[in-house]
């Protein structure tokens, strides 16, 4: 699970912020997952190796859906949407545990976008993979 917040102060400050591990079955699995990496392409760079299990945990997250958003918008649908009416945002990209992994992952994809600002990786997460990896 994933959620936008934006800073009510009026400084144009988003954040994308990814749920952390939960005592659940597929969350532990794609934990666990770490022994098989796979490539992972954002924005036409060359490949980079993430394990399986981040790589399953980062597609449920770009893929998810705004079930209470009449046009179920998907994440970068409702970021693009937002970050319309926001001139000079800055986006940051966190998450905690399995959520700071995807973050890392979720801030390359966020940055090959074709919108203006730059949402900015996340600090000291886990590592999603090895050799060269995204994070």
């Amino acid at each position: 699970m994933a959620y936008i917040a934006k800073d009510s102060s009026g400084s144009n400050q988003f954040a994308v912020v990814v749920r952390g591990t939960v005592a659940h079955a597929i969350d532990m699995l794609e934990d666990l997952d770490v022994g098989t990496v796979v490539p992972f392409t954002v924005g036409g760079s060359s490949p980079v190796s993430v394990s399986k299990g981040a790589m399953a945990a980062f597609t449920q997250i770009a893929g998810m859906t705004d079930d209470s958003s009449p046009t179920g918008a998907n994440l970068v649908q409702a970021l693009t949407a937002l970050l319309k009416d926001a001139p000079g945002a800055t986006v940051n990209v966190i998450g905690h545990s399995l959520g700071g992994c995807i973050a890392t992952m979720l801030a390359l994809y966020l940055q090959a976008q074709t919108w203006k600002g730059s949402p900015q990786r996340g600090r000291g997460p886990p590592r999603s993979g090895g050799g060269r990896r995204a994070g």
